[in-house]
């Protein structure tokens, strides 16, 4: 599995609550045990991690846009260097 991969976790999830759901593949550790991790980013910001066998891959690839929307804050800085919030722009989901 890669960056930004569409995968579904099994049903053997360490997290149960998260068995049958689909998500994006944001991160990738291999761990002391030997084990590949796959940080995996849920439509909820959810974000778990999971050992490979527990995910499959459904052959398809989000675009880093959908993983990372953006969205934008202007500030205002003062002579002493105090900052305030002068126009927000929060990331927008597709």
């Amino acid at each position: 599995m890669e960056f930004y991969e569409k995968v579904k976790v099994g049903q053997n999830a360490s997290f149960a609550e998260y068995a049958g759901r689909v998500g994006v593949v944001g991160g990738i550790s291999d761990g002391a045990d030997g084990v590949t991790y796959y940080a995996v980013k849920f439509e909820d910001d959810d974000v778990v991690m999971f050992p490979g066998d527990q995910l499959e891959s459904l052959g398809d690839k989000a675009s880093p846009d959908e993983m990372f929307p953006g969205g934008s804050v202007k500030v205002t800085v003062d002579e002493k260097g105090h900052a305030e919030i002068v126009e927000d722009n929060p990331p927008q989901r597709p």
